[in-house]
């Protein structure tokens, strides 16, 4: 039985090492790709935030993000959240108001911090990210056209409608043969 346990524990040993080695690594590697998805998702959810907002607000965007943490005139809050998040690199989002606060813009310069970049160093744009969702929506989804019918359609037949069961079928013939 012993002899068993150390040959399976010496089969064993090379994967443990391994596995320790490796997975550290790889969790390491998708964290780093995630933190570009986790300032997507949360400048979907603060536009989400915004857009409530404005709906409330007869369509005017507020002057900054930290109205949508602290109670308005009723007492409503639009991020349950005591601090505006901070991008996932430790930054505040971008937040810009139109003129007549019935816009905005909102983003996060990405993991340098610095305009323009590549990769995870590229800025994130809300309005550019929501443009290429509605443009995959409408790519993926076609246009269907109700179909009106000039009459009502024909009712199919009861199940039972031929009497005769043992009579032959039509024969269907070519055109121009006779019989």
């Amino acid at each position: 039985m012993r002899a068993c346990l150390a040959v399976g524990a010496a089969v064993l040993f090379p994967f443990v090492v391994l596995a320790a080695i490796v997975v550290p690594n790889v969790l390491v590697c998708i964290d780093c790709g995630n933190q570009a998805w986790t300032a997507k998702t949360d400048l979907v959810g603060l536009g989400a935030a915004l857009e409530d907002f404005a709906e409330v607000h007869d369509g005017s965007f507020p002057d900054a993000l930290r109205q949508l943490v602290v109670p308005d005139a009723n007492g409503e809050r639009f991020l349950n959240q005591g601090e505006v998040p901070l991008d996932p690199w430790g930054r505040p989002f971008l937040y810009a108001p139109a003129a007549d606060r019935r816009g905005f813009r909102l983003g996060s310069l990405g993991a340098d911090g610095l305009p323009g970049g590549e990769g995870e160093d590229a800025d994130l744009d809300l309005h550019e990210l929501t443009a290429g969702i509605r443009a995959r929506r409408a790519a993926a989804i076609p246009r269907v056209e109700p179909t009106v019918h000039p009459t009502p359609p024909t009712p199919l037949p009861p199940p039972d409608w031929r009497l005769d069961r043992d009579a032959p079928l039509p024969v269907r013939r070519p055109p121009g043969e006779r019989r």
